[in-house]
């Protein structure tokens, strides 16, 4: 009797082997590398759609014209 307390017997050692073998051949072969990011579009920050909608470049202005809310109101009023 062998010992082999210290992982799985041969065969799954060869099975796992085999499979990160089988991963890196498709790597090379297809070029795809897996990328943790969304498919599409970016989302675009609720304060880029303000800054884009408003054509207010500065955010200190647009901060100040937000903590006067006539002034802001005035602003948003006609935004679509």
């Amino acid at each position: 009797m062998t010992d082999q307390a210290d992982g799985p017997p041969d065969g799954k050692w060869k099975t796992v082997a085999y499979e990160q073998i089988n991963q890196l051949l498709q790597l090379i072969m297809m070029g795809k590398v897996e990328v943790n990011r969304r498919v599409g579009r970016r989302k675009m920050s609720w304060l880029r759609n303000i800054r884009e909608w408003t054509n207010i470049v500065s955010v200190q202005t647009l901060f100040r014209l937000a903590q006067d809310r006539e002034k802001f109101a005035e602003l948003t009023a006609n935004l679509q």
